[in-house]
């Protein structure tokens, strides 16, 4: 009787309890998931970077000789911004505004119909629309955006069919 109630002393309580064993898989090592890089790089992908760096090298020389000159930005509720041109950008008006019209913004339209990134500077006077999600553009912008940053991940991430529904509006 005793080794009886000892027994469910014990199945009651918890005691002499077998651990149990973790049914999931131990995360491999990260040498074990194979190389991120490949080691050594191709000979090709040098050879792009190099040319990345001297074609936005020239054009950040030629940018720097144009002359700044005053311009006027002329907002979408009629206010208008002064902005130097190829130093204002539409990021700077932006914050200028408020920090939270900044976060907001996806990319800006100027003059009714060019896109324009934010951080890309002005060059001549012009009438700035700052596009959110909200915006059809905007929403365009942000999807295309995504699938190529996640195509360049190799990730799915399914946006191609909000891309469809948000371009076919």
């Amino acid at each position: 009787m005793e080794k009886i109630t000892e027994t469910l002393k014990k199945a009651a309580i918890g005691g002499d309890k077998k651990p149990k064993k973790d049914k999931k898989a131990a995360a491999p090592d990260a040498a074990d998931a194979g190389p991120l890089e490949m080691q050594p790089p191709p000979a090709f992908l040098q050879e792009r970077l190099d040319l990345f760096d001297r074609l936005y090298k020239e054009q950040q020389d030629e940018i720097a000789q144009r002359p700044r000159e005053d311009i006027l930005i002329t907002l979408g509720d009629g206010s208008i911004k002064p902005g130097k041109s190829y130093e204002t950008t539409p990021a700077s008006i932006a914050k200028g505004i408020s920090n939270s019209l900044l976060k907001r913004t996806v990319i800006a339209r100027i003059d009714g119909d060019q896109l324009w990134d934010l951080e890309r500077p002005l060059e001549k006077s012009c009438k700035l629309e700052l596009l959110d999600f909200n915006d059809d553009q905007g929403k365009f912008v942000f999807c295309t955006g995504s699938l190529a940053i996640g195509g360049s991940l190799g990730a799915d991430i399914g946006l191609a069919r909000a891309l469809e529904r948000t371009h076919s509006r």
